[in-house]
């Protein structure tokens, strides 16, 4: 096995995770601004409504990279301090742990710049 893809597939994986993330955040907080009492609360809605379209094109992009390099993700499990996801690499399962506090970090940097950039994944 090449350690180059490899690297490249985890770090995809990782990508992936991330992005995976904020497609299940970015709908929940769109429903707490609507019930929220923010004067601008339509625009924020709008503006994640958006950002979570280009989330869902990105992470399409994301699996049919991994699969280029044959693989794919099998699950995802969130536990108390991390979340686990397991992958199939070339015919072999691999285990990941992303530490939530890293995560989280990393959805917020990742949406302020989905935010402000006018397109795709930061590379």
């Amino acid at each position: 096995m090449d350690l180059k893809e490899y690297q490249l597939f985890t770090e995809l994986l990782k990508r992936y995770t991330v992005l995976h993330i904020l497609l299940k955040v970015i709908p929940l907080e769109v429903q707490e601004l609507r019930h929220s009492r923010l004067k601008l609360s339509r625009l924020y809605c709008r503006m994640l409504e958006r950002v979570h379209g280009r989330v869902e094109q990105d992470i399409k992009l994301l699996r049919r990279q991994m699969a280029e390099l044959g693989g794919h993700i099998i699950s995802e499990e969130q536990e108390k301090t991390f979340r686990r996801v397991t992958a199939k690499f070339r015919g072999y399962l691999y285990q990941q742990r992303y530490a939530n506090d890293v995560l989280r970090g990393e959805c917020e940097e990742l949406l302020l710049y989905y935010m402000t950039s006018e397109r795709g994944v930061k590379q």
